[in-house]
């Protein structure tokens, strides 16, 4: 529903019910469309910054394939070096206590 205001009031204008209903109903709608783009602006939030985590995961794995590409021409790098990139550990698993991770420098090393 459209809100039409009233703007020609009088003085001494009795105030009735169907005024205040009126008001009532346009605050009503006010506060549903503050807290409908409050939640639209949040989401839009959460989904950029996880664009943002996701991107910076792709510059660090082109910057360590571009690295291990480097030192494979001039045969300086290790052989065997697997690198992979996770958003966090919770879908890994060790097995016989193989992985150790590395809080300090958020690292996981293969024993």
């Amino acid at each position: 529903m459209t809100y039409i205001p009233k703007t020609d009031w009088q003085n001494h204008e009795v105030l009735t019910a169907q005024d205040m209903n009126r008001i009532e109903s346009a605050i009503e709608s006010t506060q549903t469309k503050v807290e409908t783009l409050k939640q639209d602006i949040s989401d839009r939030e959460s989904k950029t910054n996880e664009t943002l985590l996701a991107l910076q995961l792709c510059f660090i794995n082109l910057a360590i394939a571009v690295e291990s590409i480097q030192k494979s021409k001039l045969n300086i790098g290790a052989p065997n070096i697997f690198v992979e990139s996770f958003f966090n550990t919770d879908d890994i698993v060790p097995l016989n206590d193989a992985l150790k991770f590395d809080a300090l420098n958020q690292k996981m090393y293969l024993m």
